[in-house]
Protein backbone atom coordinates (compact mmCIF):
# COMPACT_ATOMS: atom_id res chain seq x y z
CA UNK A 1 0.00 0.00 0.00
CA UNK A 2 1.15 3.47 -1.05
CA UNK A 3 2.15 5.40 2.71
CA UNK A 4 1.75 8.72 0.23
CA UNK A 5 -2.05 7.98 0.15
CA UNK A 6 -3.41 8.52 4.32
CA UNK A 7 -2.01 12.14 3.33
CA UNK A 8 -4.00 12.75 0.74
CA UNK A 9 -7.07 14.30 2.64
CA UNK A 10 -4.72 17.35 3.90
CA UNK A 11 -3.74 17.58 0.26
CA UNK A 12 -6.72 18.36 -0.96
CA UNK A 13 -7.04 21.83 -3.00
CA UNK A 14 -11.16 22.29 -1.63
CA UNK A 15 -12.03 20.22 1.01
CA UNK A 16 -15.74 20.75 1.50
CA UNK A 17 -17.00 20.63 5.37
CA UNK A 18 -19.63 21.04 7.30
CA UNK A 19 -20.92 24.53 8.82
CA UNK A 20 -22.55 23.91 11.97
CA UNK A 21 -23.31 25.96 15.00
CA UNK A 22 -22.47 23.33 18.54
CA UNK A 23 -24.44 24.71 21.80
CA UNK A 24 -22.72 23.40 24.83
CA UNK A 25 -24.50 23.59 28.60
CA UNK A 26 -23.35 22.81 31.95
CA UNK A 27 -25.33 23.34 35.28
CA UNK A 28 -23.56 27.12 35.63
CA UNK A 29 -22.62 28.28 32.01
CA UNK A 30 -23.93 28.10 28.27
CA UNK A 31 -21.67 28.72 25.50
CA UNK A 32 -22.10 29.02 21.66
CA UNK A 33 -19.28 28.04 18.92
CA UNK A 34 -19.35 27.92 15.70
CA UNK A 35 -17.19 25.54 13.19
CA UNK A 36 -16.75 25.24 9.28
CA UNK A 37 -17.96 28.98 8.44
CA UNK A 38 -14.46 29.46 6.32
CA UNK A 39 -13.47 26.57 4.28
CA UNK A 40 -10.33 24.68 5.88
CA UNK A 41 -6.74 26.02 5.08
CA UNK A 42 -5.32 23.17 2.57
CA UNK A 43 -2.44 21.14 4.42
CA UNK A 44 0.90 20.19 2.74
CA UNK A 45 1.52 17.23 5.82
CA UNK A 46 -0.69 15.91 8.38
CA UNK A 47 -1.52 18.49 11.37
CA UNK A 48 0.65 17.51 14.38
CA UNK A 49 -0.12 19.14 18.10
CA UNK A 50 2.44 22.01 18.86
CA UNK A 51 4.81 21.71 21.79
CA UNK A 52 2.25 23.61 25.22
CA UNK A 53 5.02 26.61 26.30
CA UNK A 54 2.20 28.74 28.35
CA UNK A 55 -1.53 29.11 29.40
CA UNK A 56 -3.12 30.42 26.55
CA UNK A 57 -6.09 33.15 26.75
CA UNK A 58 -7.81 30.23 24.69
CA UNK A 59 -7.39 27.66 27.04
CA UNK A 60 -7.38 29.91 30.70
CA UNK A 61 -11.57 30.26 28.59
CA UNK A 62 -11.94 26.57 27.82
CA UNK A 63 -10.50 25.72 31.32
CA UNK A 64 -13.18 28.16 33.24
CA UNK A 65 -15.61 26.64 31.27
CA UNK A 66 -14.73 22.86 31.73
CA UNK A 67 -13.54 23.08 35.44
CA UNK A 68 -17.05 25.21 36.69
CA UNK A 69 -18.46 22.53 34.69
CA UNK A 70 -16.86 19.75 37.22
CA UNK A 71 -18.04 21.80 40.15
CA UNK A 72 -21.60 20.27 41.34
CA UNK A 73 -20.79 17.70 43.92
CA UNK A 74 -17.25 17.97 44.14
CA UNK A 75 -16.20 17.42 47.80
CA UNK A 76 -12.90 17.14 48.84
CA UNK A 77 -9.82 19.90 47.77
CA UNK A 78 -5.91 19.00 47.95
CA UNK A 79 -2.72 20.78 47.15
CA UNK A 80 0.19 18.49 46.13
CA UNK A 81 4.00 20.57 46.78
CA UNK A 82 7.18 19.48 46.08
CA UNK A 83 10.31 20.85 48.17
CA UNK A 84 12.86 23.44 47.37
CA UNK A 85 15.42 21.53 47.06
CA UNK A 86 13.73 19.36 43.94
CA UNK A 87 13.74 22.70 41.83
CA UNK A 88 16.26 21.86 39.53
CA UNK A 89 15.39 18.64 39.22
CA UNK A 90 11.55 18.80 37.72
CA UNK A 91 10.07 19.15 34.52
CA UNK A 92 6.91 18.80 33.01
CA UNK A 93 7.18 15.07 32.14
CA UNK A 94 8.10 13.72 35.52
CA UNK A 95 5.81 15.57 37.23
CA UNK A 96 2.76 14.79 35.05
CA UNK A 97 4.54 11.43 36.24
CA UNK A 98 3.83 11.49 39.47
CA UNK A 99 0.64 13.29 39.12
CA UNK A 100 -0.44 10.14 37.46
CA UNK A 101 0.62 7.55 40.21
CA UNK A 102 -0.53 9.67 43.32
CA UNK A 103 -4.07 9.38 41.13
CA UNK A 104 -3.97 5.56 40.20
CA UNK A 105 -3.28 5.02 43.98
CA UNK A 106 -6.01 7.57 44.75
CA UNK A 107 -8.71 5.38 42.62
CA UNK A 108 -6.99 1.76 43.89
CA UNK A 109 -8.13 3.45 47.34
CA UNK A 110 -11.32 5.46 47.18
CA UNK A 111 -13.28 3.57 43.92
CA UNK A 112 -12.39 3.32 40.30
CA UNK A 113 -15.72 5.87 39.44
CA UNK A 114 -14.71 8.90 41.70
CA UNK A 115 -14.61 12.50 39.95
CA UNK A 116 -11.80 14.12 39.85
CA UNK A 117 -9.79 17.50 38.28
CA UNK A 118 -6.59 19.04 38.86
CA UNK A 119 -4.66 22.28 37.93
CA UNK A 120 -1.14 23.24 37.75
CA UNK A 121 0.54 26.33 38.84
CA UNK A 122 3.72 27.49 39.84
CA UNK A 123 5.22 28.97 43.44
CA UNK A 124 6.96 32.40 43.49
CA UNK A 125 10.54 30.41 43.86
CA UNK A 126 9.54 28.58 40.74
CA UNK A 127 8.63 25.24 42.33
CA UNK A 128 5.55 23.62 40.45
CA UNK A 129 2.63 22.51 42.79
CA UNK A 130 -0.65 20.90 41.68
CA UNK A 131 -4.41 21.70 42.99
CA UNK A 132 -7.05 18.70 42.64
CA UNK A 133 -10.56 18.49 43.55
CA UNK A 134 -12.75 15.10 44.28
CA UNK A 135 -16.00 13.92 44.70
CA UNK A 136 -15.34 11.37 47.27
CA UNK A 137 -17.53 11.51 50.62
CA UNK A 138 -14.76 11.44 53.47
CA UNK A 139 -16.32 10.63 56.89
CA UNK A 140 -12.51 11.56 58.56
CA UNK A 141 -10.52 14.18 57.32
CA UNK A 142 -7.74 13.93 59.54
CA UNK A 143 -7.02 10.13 58.16
CA UNK A 144 -7.05 11.39 54.53
CA UNK A 145 -4.88 13.92 54.71
CA UNK A 146 -2.33 11.71 56.67
CA UNK A 147 -3.40 9.39 53.59
CA UNK A 148 -2.52 11.75 51.08
CA UNK A 149 0.93 12.96 53.11
CA UNK A 150 2.03 9.30 52.92
CA UNK A 151 1.40 8.47 48.99
CA UNK A 152 2.50 11.70 48.02
CA UNK A 153 5.58 11.22 49.64
CA UNK A 154 6.15 7.80 48.16
CA UNK A 155 5.16 8.70 44.93
CA UNK A 156 7.75 11.55 44.74
CA UNK A 157 10.04 9.62 46.60
CA UNK A 158 12.19 13.04 47.68
CA UNK A 159 13.57 11.39 51.33
CA UNK A 160 12.94 14.59 52.47
CA UNK A 161 10.92 14.03 55.85
CA UNK A 162 9.84 17.75 55.99
CA UNK A 163 8.44 17.19 52.61
CA UNK A 164 6.68 14.41 54.42
CA UNK A 165 5.16 16.80 57.39
CA UNK A 166 4.47 19.80 54.95
CA UNK A 167 3.81 18.62 51.76
CA UNK A 168 0.22 18.44 51.17
CA UNK A 169 -2.98 20.27 52.10
CA UNK A 170 -6.64 18.69 52.07
CA UNK A 171 -9.82 19.95 53.13
CA UNK A 172 -13.54 20.02 53.14
CA UNK A 173 -15.31 22.15 50.23
CA UNK A 174 -18.44 23.78 52.03
CA UNK A 175 -20.24 25.06 49.13
CA UNK A 176 -20.65 24.64 45.27
CA UNK A 177 -20.31 28.87 45.53
CA UNK A 178 -16.96 28.97 47.66
CA UNK A 179 -15.42 26.24 45.42
CA UNK A 180 -16.69 29.09 42.17
CA UNK A 181 -14.77 31.43 43.96
CA UNK A 182 -11.85 29.67 44.43
CA UNK A 183 -11.92 28.42 40.25
CA UNK A 184 -11.76 32.31 40.00
CA UNK A 185 -9.16 32.96 41.97
CA UNK A 186 -6.92 30.26 40.38
CA UNK A 187 -7.84 31.56 36.93
CA UNK A 188 -6.67 35.55 37.78
CA UNK A 189 -3.18 34.10 39.76
CA UNK A 190 -1.55 34.70 36.69
CA UNK A 191 1.87 35.04 37.72
CA UNK A 192 1.66 31.65 38.65
CA UNK A 193 1.05 30.47 35.12
CA UNK A 194 4.13 31.89 33.91
CA UNK A 195 6.66 28.86 33.30
CA UNK A 196 10.00 29.19 34.73
CA UNK A 197 13.10 29.36 32.09
CA UNK A 198 14.63 26.33 33.91
CA UNK A 199 11.40 23.99 33.79
CA UNK A 200 10.90 22.21 30.52
CA UNK A 201 8.32 19.86 28.93
CA UNK A 202 5.28 21.58 31.13
CA UNK A 203 2.59 20.06 29.10
CA UNK A 204 -0.95 20.83 30.21
CA UNK A 205 -1.78 22.86 32.85
CA UNK A 206 -5.43 21.33 33.66
CA UNK A 207 -7.15 17.97 33.20
CA UNK A 208 -9.70 15.59 34.71
CA UNK A 209 -11.04 11.98 34.90
CA UNK A 210 -13.27 11.15 31.65
CA UNK A 211 -16.65 11.30 33.95
CA UNK A 212 -15.50 14.41 35.73
CA UNK A 213 -17.28 17.09 32.83
CA UNK A 214 -20.74 17.99 32.87
CA UNK A 215 -21.23 19.54 29.63
CA UNK A 216 -24.53 18.79 27.52
CA UNK A 217 -23.33 19.42 23.45
CA UNK A 218 -25.98 19.50 20.85
CA UNK A 219 -24.42 20.35 17.17
CA UNK A 220 -26.86 22.27 14.32
CA UNK A 221 -25.61 21.41 11.19
CA UNK A 222 -26.13 24.01 8.12
CA UNK A 223 -25.04 22.84 5.24
CA UNK A 224 -21.70 22.85 3.84
CA UNK A 225 -19.08 25.42 4.04
CA UNK A 226 -19.45 26.56 0.58
CA UNK A 227 -22.98 27.57 0.29
CA UNK A 228 -24.02 30.62 1.20
CA UNK A 229 -27.34 30.30 2.82
CA UNK A 230 -26.00 27.52 4.90
CA UNK A 231 -23.85 30.61 5.73
CA UNK A 232 -26.57 32.85 6.41
CA UNK A 233 -28.41 29.56 8.34
CA UNK A 234 -25.23 29.00 10.62
CA UNK A 235 -25.17 32.92 11.59
CA UNK A 236 -29.25 33.12 12.09
CA UNK A 237 -28.61 30.05 14.79
CA UNK A 238 -25.90 31.58 16.09
CA UNK A 239 -27.50 34.54 17.28
CA UNK A 240 -30.89 32.76 18.42
CA UNK A 241 -28.55 30.69 20.86
CA UNK A 242 -26.50 33.69 21.84
CA UNK A 243 -29.87 35.10 23.21
CA UNK A 244 -30.67 32.39 24.70
CA UNK A 245 -27.07 32.04 26.47
CA UNK A 246 -27.61 35.54 27.70
CA UNK A 247 -30.95 35.18 29.08
CA UNK A 248 -30.16 31.56 31.12
CA UNK A 249 -27.06 33.42 32.52
CA UNK A 250 -29.44 36.16 33.66
CA UNK A 251 -31.55 33.96 35.10
CA UNK A 252 -28.71 32.13 36.87
CA UNK A 253 -27.41 35.25 37.80
CA UNK A 254 -30.96 36.83 39.68
CA UNK A 255 -31.25 33.21 41.52
CA UNK A 256 -27.49 33.46 43.11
Amino acid sequence: MNNSRKYDKYQSPTVKQSVCVVYEQTPLDIRVREKGLFPKRTLKHAPTRGIIKEFSIKSQQNCRFKLRSAAENMKITVCLTYPLELRYSLDGEIIKRHLDNFLKAYHRAYGVDTRHVWALEFQLNGNPHFHLMFDTEVDDISAFREWVANTWYRVVGSGIYKHKLAGTEADYIRSNSELATYFVKYLQKSHQKDVPENFKNVGRFWGGSRNAWNVEKVAFLCGDSFNTESLRSARRETRELRKLRNFKLAQASAVT
